[in-house]
């Protein structure tokens, strides 16, 4: 297999939407020349590439990027690049410890890589297959990740040596053979955060405050609006104090 490089990567998450529609057939076009329906994809290519763009200044050190990055609507999309970063941080301190990840042949960049296609599959679907309910607003996502990443910390810090139970990833595959590249990166990392203290506060901790901080900067970013399409084609957007169930406004031009 070719080896995952940082340009690779970039290139492929930079066009993600198209090679998930081209390669799994996530969304087939209902209208070939629907307004919307572009407006939609456009607004989902243009988050991923702007996400991109900020990690060529992360992981390709181009510092010539940072004035266009910081005046310009893409300073709105640093956020996902920084979680990408956590991503691939983490990945690679769980790879140094893991005896089961290392046994899967990943490495950071493929790991990180492999989260991120999942991100997309995910936005995909509930951008253009909206369900009769609503999306998540940016509030309740906001809320959700907090409390999943405080949950986390605190089963971490709570668990003493004595008391661990030693479930590791395959086990936990037995049990839910679906489980995602991000669950495993996290199952993994609060294994070790269990019985390694320096692991639990220099890494896993730090990860987690990552989470909660990038889901804030969301929830507290007027400029990010999520798009999705109803049942009648209809292009909606959730702004930051809508919740599922709640009147939903218009969509206009925003960020998806």
């Amino acid at each position: 297999m070719e080896e995952v490089t940082n340009e690779s990567a970039i290139r492929v998450i930079k066009n993600l939407p198209d090679l998930r529609m081209k390669y799994s057939g996530l969304i087939l076009p209902r209208h070939s020349n629907d307004t919307n329906e572009q407006k939609l994809l456009d607004s989902i290519r243009e988050s991923h590439h702007y996400h991109a763009d900020w990690l060529e200044y992360y992981l390709l050190n181009k510092v010539d990027l940072l004035p266009e990055l910081t005046f310009t609507r893409k300073v709105h999309f640093k956020a996902y690049a920084e979680r990408s970063y956590s991503y691939l941080r983490l990945a690679r301190e769980v790879l140094l410890r893991s005896e089961d990840a290392q046994e899967r042949k990943l490495t950071p960049l493929l790991w990180m890589l492999h989260i991120e296609v999942k991100k997309c599959d995910t936005r995909l679907k509930n951008s253009y297959y909206a369900p009769s309910d609503a999306p998540l607003g940016k509030k309740e996502t906001y809320d959700l990740t907090k409390g999943y990443y405080d949950a986390l910390q605190h089963e971490v810090g709570k668990v003493s040596q004595d008391t661990i139970e030693e479930k590791t990833v395959s086990s936990a595959l037995q049990e839910a053979t679906t489980i995602t590249a991000e669950q495993f990166l996290e199952c993994e990392a609060s294994r070790l955060a269990r019985s390694d203290p320096e692991f639990r506060n220099t890494y896993y901790a730090s990860y987690c405050k990552e989470q909660k901080r990038f889901a804030r900067q969301i929830r507290d970013n007027k400029r990010f609006h999520f798009i999705y399409m109803d049942e009648n084609s209809e292009l909606q957007e959730l702004t930051n104090g809508v919740r599922r169930g709640d009147k939903r406004k218009r969509a206009s031009k925003g960020f998806g």
